[in-house]
């Protein structure tokens, strides 16, 4: 029809309506204003079903920051350059009135709100929403002198008009409840998690990385951001990564900034979805490259003239097709032994456990009990053990634990010295190497959060 504009419909949001019917909106954006009931330092302000009570009738600086804009005018031309800018502080003034139906009710009252405001550290101001979710707060303390001036107007009622400055160094509103999320072992390296900040700025998260890790590095995938670490965290170690209050300390309270990658960003979460990820110089898997002499002895070496050879006979080997003999061992000669090298990391304060098959070849003149040994020999961290043979068993089974205190990615070897008697050989099979603990626990990176509104 000539002179109607037809508007198109929208998908109902925060920020859209409807040509048809009013939008009842969602009832979880905030901060709450004047309809809130509002908390400092243990005093409730606003709670209007109270007889005596603070009412607050004004609210200034609720809706947004202090902007640090920066610019300078271009010279000899039109306009300007426009540089970062950034959010400063945020100031809130809260106007009300004190409500009392008696005289000394109101002396309570006032010297309670003097009392409320007086610390000047930085606590926080909470806006309650309809729901503990919706339930807003920010860090603040009072700025300027409460103004209360000594004016009566009412006669059924004792009131007194007051006005409390606040101002908080970090602008950002916070959700009450926090929200977390754990990376644990299993997914580093290969999976990821997601994050959502329900608010509409960043939020500045608590990050927690406790047990055995090479070198972490924490990827916010969707912002691009990385948090690095430059050491490794050990297996009783706990890491505290505070980024709203720039901090980083262990789990005695020590402060470890030396610890962070320089080039290292400091990590938040963009609002919306965030997928995080957890990347260290993973341990992979660990073993032998030639455990059970499958087609030949390759991995293996010998040295002070003791040779070692495949085997497929009846009754030497403890695993099909083969196995491996030790002969020329001479007698408990310390510089004869067999050696295999072994791949993988293996990490700090964790215990490893090597096992194999043993089956001695006897002289006449004993079995023995030759040394084994497992570990960074050449760097003096390793274990010691000896093989003791079961005589009731075609093969025993013979174990040997290690626990670095460095984490060893080379130079991890198992030795097989000759035995302290003669014998005509013996024969070794079925190798394995796995961890049994990692104390405390199993490696956790945990992603604490409030939602954040700006």
């Amino acid at each position: 029809m000539a002179g109607i504009l037809s508007l198109p419909s929208y998908e109902a949001g925060l920020a859209t309506g409807s040509s048809e019917s009013a939008v009842l909106g969602s009832g979880a954006s905030g901060p709450a204003g004047l309809e809130a009931i509002i908390e400092f330092n243990g005093t409730y302000l606003n709670v209007r079903d109270w007889i005596d009570t603070y009412l607050i009738t004004s609210i200034d600086g609720l809706h947004d920051a202090d902007v640090r804009d920066a610019r300078e005018s271009n010279p000899a031309q039109h306009g300007e350059t426009a540089f970062d800018s950034f959010y400063g502080g945020r100031t809130i003034v809260l106007t009300g009135k004190v409500r009392a139906m008696t005289l000394d009710k109101l002396r309570d009252m006032q010297l309670a709100l003097r009392q409320t405001f007086a610390p000047l550290q930085e606590m926080s101001l909470i806006f309650h929403g309809k729901t503990p979710e919706a339930t807003l707060a920010l860090w603040a303390r009072k700025s300027q002198p409460i103004a209360m001036g000594e004016v009566q107007q009412r006669f059924d009622s004792w009131e007194r008009d007051f006005q409390v400055t606040l101002r908080a160094s970090n602008p950002r509103f916070t959700s009450l409840i926090p929200t977390s999320v754990q990376i644990p072992k299993p997914t580093f390296n290969s999976g990821a998690v997601i994050a959502y900040n329900r608010g509409n700025f960043n939020a500045q998260p608590l990050i927690t990385l406790a047990g055995s890790m090479l070198a972490p590095e924490l990827r916010n995938e969707t912002s691009g951001k990385t948090l690095n670490l430059i050491s490794n965290v050990a297996a009783d170690e706990e890491i505290t990564i505070d980024i709203a209050k720039g901090l980083m300390i262990d789990q005695d309270g020590v402060t470890v900034f030396n610890r962070l990658d320089p080039s290292s960003d400091w990590l938040e979460l963009v609002p919306g979805e965030n997928t995080l990820s957890v990347k260290d110089e993973s341990t992979g898997p660990i073993g032998m490259t030639n455990p059970s002499f499958d087609v030949d002895t390759s991995g293996w070496s010998v040295v002070g003239g003791m040779t070692i050879t495949r085997v497929t006979g009846g009754g030497t080997f403890h695993s099909s097709p083969a196995g491996a003999a030790l002969s020329n061992m001479g007698t408990g000669d310390p510089t004869r032994y067999a050696e295999a090298t072994l791949f993988g990391t293996f990490e700090a304060g964790v215990t490893y456990v090597l096992e194999y098959f043993y089956n001695p070849v006897s002289s006449g003149s004993g079995v023995g009990t030759p040394e084994i040994r497992f570990g960074a020999i050449a760097a003096g961290d390793f274990a010691t053990a000896n093989a003791i043979d079961d005589p009731a068993l075609p093969f025993t089974r013979v174990t040997i634990q290690w626990t670095p205190t460095l984490n060893r990615s080379s130079g991890v070897v198992f030795r097989h010295y000759a035995p302290n008697v003669i014998t005509n050989g013996i024969y070794i099979d079925s190798f394995a190497v796995s961890d049994i603990a990692t104390p405390p626990g199993d490696p956790l990176v945990t992603v604490e959060w409030r939602h954040t509104v700006m």
